[in-house]
């Protein structure tokens, strides 16, 4: 399995460096039958031996994602290496009404104001939920519609964030 890295590694060698993103990474948990063990072995091998490939690992569920990399674990694959986070923090509301309008410009959607402002009114400035409240938009076209679908999704995920804090927390008695 280490091979699938060596040939991004060469082309980093040409271009100064090969970036491979997984997104909600915390997933990869399930991968395989040792719960992911193998990706994380195979990326430290990336970190220690491909010095011009970089793997980008994001996640919606942080504390998931932390508790799958293992970083500060001693049994972890990846234990004792340097890492780097970024947090995404909410936008200011100016931010946000900017990011909406770009992007529906970009999808060559002339957006009312008012739905902007309504929608940043609603999610305030979490991006990810500005995301996917553009295309609902996009797809539905009306802001009814795609705030309720949102706010479902959201309530959702909420839900499920909770019901994973609820197992991973020990009873307090």
């Amino acid at each position: 399995m280490r091979e699938i890295f060596r040939e991004p590694n060469e082309i980093g060698e040409k271009t100064g460096r090969f970036i491979i993103a997984f997104d909600e990474a915390q997933y990869l948990r399930f991968y395989g039958s040792r719960g992911g063990r193998e990706l994380l072995a195979l990326f430290a091998h990336a970190y220690d031996s491909l010095p011009n490939l970089r793997i980008v690992l994001t996640g919606s569920e942080v504390g998931l994602l932390h508790d799958f990399l293992g970083i500060g674990n001693y049994e972890s694959p990846l234990y004792g290496r340097a890492t780097g986070e970024v947090y995404i923090e909410p936008f200011e509301p100016e931010i946000s009404k900017e990011f909406l309008r770009t992007g529906f410009t970009e999808a060559g959607v002339d957006v009312p104001k008012e739905v902007i402002d309504r929608a940043i009114e609603t999610l305030g400035g979490i991006p990810g939920w500005l995301v996917f409240f553009g295309i609902e938009y996009l797809r539905r076209g009306d802001f009814e519609k795609a705030i309720n679908r949102t706010l479902e999704t959201a309530r959702g995920l909420i839900l499920g964030e909770l019901r994973e804090l609820e197992v991973r927390t020990p009873p307090l008695c």
